[in-house]
């Protein structure tokens, strides 16, 4: 029986993707929430990585990157994201997967789902 949930959450932050910033920034509320519902007894901690383009002049990959914390706290996160950027280089999920690897993991189990959430 786990003893904890961490759950991260991958979102690319390009132009293109501002239509749906919402949806996704209410869904990932959902999901915790649903988090919550299901598991009460289990600490929900939730890390988040934003992921753009490769920059255009030096090729560097831009992140912004929020480790393990309540989902509060990652709420306020998120409503602050903006989307910018796009049109260039392409985006680099690979970077932004690897990110994954930096981030405080305490649960001993894990489990990738890469299925869309459906409002």
């Amino acid at each position: 029986m786990p003893t904890s949930i961490d759950l991260c959450f991958v979102l690319d932050v390009t132009k293109s993707m501002d239509p749906w910033l919402s949806a996704a920034t209410n869904n990932c509320d959902q999901i915790m929430k649903y988090c919550l519902e299901l598991y009460p007894n289990l600490p929900l901690r939730v890390a988040f990585v934003a992921y753009k383009d490769f920059a255009k002049d030096t090729k560097i990959p831009w992140y912004y990157v929020v480790d393990f914390t309540d989902s509060e706290t990652l709420h306020s996160h998120l409503i602050g994201l903006k989307c910018d950027g796009g049109d260039d280089f392409c985006e680099d999920i690979a970077g932004a997967f690897s990110q994954l690897e930096n981030l405080d993991w305490r649960s001993k189990t894990g489990y990738f789902d890469n299925r869309r959430a459906t409002s």
